[in-house]
């Protein structure tokens, strides 16, 4: 098992029919990555790409569970219903990825609460920012 103080870039990355509907890169030097909302009508799929001061990496690391880490692997649901969807996250230290690959379907039973809690928490801390940067180039 990793020690969450030495992970050093998280990676959420969710896929409906194989389209980006939402990339979060998130890392401890302060550079941030984001594309998409993560829903099924995402309809931005540009990348916005920056520094901030906030901690928003910090906080993310901070509220991932330890309960999360014993979903790494790769997982297919037997019953897809929907959109094809994929869940990726990973998590990187200087020496090796811890890696949580789900697919599911948009219909049917997705990725595990501590999974999903994961995704709806750096969508929150990094929400603020990609707003920013959609209204600077006329995006809302």
């Amino acid at each position: 098992m990793v020690n969450k103080k030495d992970i050093k870039k998280i990676l959420v990355e969710m896929k409906a029919d194989e389209k980006t509907i939402l990339f979060i890169l998130l890392s401890s030097d302060g550079s941030i990555n984001r594309i998409g909302d993560g829903s099924l009508k995402n309809e931005d799929s540009d990348m916005y790409i920056g520094m901030i001061k906030d901690k928003l990496f910090e906080k993310l690391i901070e509220k991932i569970s330890k309960d999360a880490f014993q979903h790494a692997g790769v997982y297919k649901s037997n019953d897809i219903k929907g959109s094809q969807c994929e869940l990726l996250i990973l998590l990187s230290t200087d020496k090796k990825e811890i890696g949580f690959k789900f697919n599911y379907g948009s219909e049917s039973f997705g990725p595990p609460k501590d999974i999903c809690e994961i995704v709806r928490i750096a969508v929150n801390l990094t929400e603020d920012w990609w707003q920013a940067q959609r209204k600077m180039i006329n995006k809302k």
